[in-house]
């Protein structure tokens, strides 16, 4: 009996050893289940990690002017960036993080993908790179240069994006009827509210929108490939050019390098007109879609001068009447893009009332007002209706408590079409916005 009692002991103790074992031996297994599905988990993260690495990588790559596809190790791992161009400013972005073991084995792969989107400085209705001119004052052989603040004043209306490098300066009270932003994070009032009172779009927030990161503009041709194409692919004319456009889609052309004296031919439409070691003089009315360029790199040409109204033809209607409120037909197909490597001019034999419809850029220069401080010349309105990009802000007009002294009132209005539109051989900002973004 007592030998039978030790037998069944004997039998429990290994049912239970068994147990023991099987069970140990179950949760030895769920162990090194966990952990390699914790190290794949690890894996992946650190795969998707590379990936938004080489995605942030290639946006400051691409802000910087690179578009080529590259690769990288970070860590404990490694990402490739593709870079693709798809058409109408719009990039699509992918980057694939990859994690491996010691051995060289493939852990986990993540691929992310984003599509940014670059704009034309067509898009903004005003921007600088510095809301101060540079005046210079010389005597006896003795110069001094001064900076001086160029202000918005009352009267001054402006719709459309703005946005300067700088910061602004407000006296009385200007309109701004669009969103407003501004590398400074401070506005300078000449007297301060209530005197100071200056109306910004309620309907953008926040607006103003100050502190903002520097957007770099070229400062010459040679700064931007798309420039470069219109020195290289646009008509050509050396020295001083006069181009006079008419209503029927052609222009005259007074060039003494060719002989001409208002030769007529069609406007290159859908192209680029460059104008080399001389100033260009244009006024008229466009049917058609160009851009137009000056350059004088050993000179002092390389300036636009408008000598009149620049109008586009569809501001008439079918009645060759102007429209109403400075409109243009959301369909129309008329486009005038002014590039400078110097100063955009508004000649001061324009008239007292004068009318702009283009997209200006004065590369190295200003959009200016020739003989702006002189009240023998104090004028009426000056009206751009599409948009002006300076590196250094012009005056177009001097003023006092009492109001304008010489010079003309602003009044700036951003043509809609140009949010959407890519004007030939127009620089863009690199901005490059995110617009999605998508886990392959």
């Amino acid at each position: 009996m007592r030998e039978m009692k030790k037998g069944v002991i004997l039998i429990i103790a290994l049912s239970v050893l068994t147990a023991l074992v099987v069970i140990g031996g179950g949760y030895f297994s769920y162990v090194i289940s966990e952990k390699k599905e914790v190290d794949r988990t690890l894996a992946r993260r650190k795969a998707f990690y590379l990936a938004e690495a080489g995605l942030d990588i290639a946006l400051t790559r691409m802000r910087s002017g690179s578009m080529n596809n590259f690769s990288g190790n970070l860590g404990e791992g490694s990402y490739t960036v593709n870079i693709q161009n798809l058409g109408s400013l719009i990039y699509q972005v992918s980057a694939t993080g990859e994690v491996s073991d010691s051995a060289g084995n493939l852990l986990s792969r993540q691929t992310l993908s984003i599509y940014a989107k670059d704009a034309p400085f067509n898009v903004y209705s005003y921007f600088t790179n510095s809301e101060y001119y540079t005046l210079t004052f010389c005597f006896w052989g003795w110069c001094w240069v001064i900076q001086q603040p160029v202000w918005f004043i009352g009267g001054d209306t402006l719709h459309g994006p703005v946005f300067t490098n700088s910061e602004f300066h407000i006296s009385g009270n200007p309109a701004f009827y669009g969103p407003v932003g501004s590398h400074g994070d401070t506005i300078t009032y000449m007297h301060g509210p209530p005197q100071d009172n200056p109306y910004f779009d309620p309907n953008y927030s926040p607006n103003p929108n100050l502190g903002q990161p520097i957007i770099n503009a070229p400062s010459s041709f040679d700064d931007d490939s798309s420039l470069q194409a219109l020195k290289t692919q646009g008509e050509y004319f050396y020295g001083d050019t006069t181009i006079v456009f008419k209503s029927d889609g052609t222009m005259d052309v007074t060039n003494a390098a060719r002989g001409w004296i208002n030769h007529n031919m069609p406007v290159p439409s859908g192209e680029g007109i460059f104008v080399d070691s001389g100033n260009l003089y244009i006024k008229g009315v466009l049917d058609g879609e160009i851009t137009l360029g000056a350059e004088d790199q050993s000179g002092n040409k390389g300036n636009i001068v408008i000598t009149d109204n620049l109008r586009l033809k569809s501001r008439y209607d079918e009645e060759e009447t102007l429209r109403e409120g400075f409109s243009i037909p959301s369909d129309s197909d008329d486009y005038l893009g002014l590039i400078a490597e110097k100063n955009v001019i508004v000649s001061k034999n324009a008239p007292y009332d004068v009318e702009i419809d283009a997209s200006i850029m004065a590369l190295g220069g200003s959009f200016i007002v020739e003989s702006w401080y002189d009240p023998n010349y104090n004028k009426g309105t000056l009206t751009v209706l599409g948009g002006i990009v300076q590196l250094e802000r012009g005056p177009v007009g001097t003023f006092s408590q009492g109001g304008k002294v010489s010079g003309y009132s602003k009044n700036y209005i951003y043509d809609e079409r140009l949010s959407h539109q890519i004007l030939p051989y127009f620089p863009t900002t690199k901005t490059f916005e995110v617009i999605s973004w998508r886990k392959e």
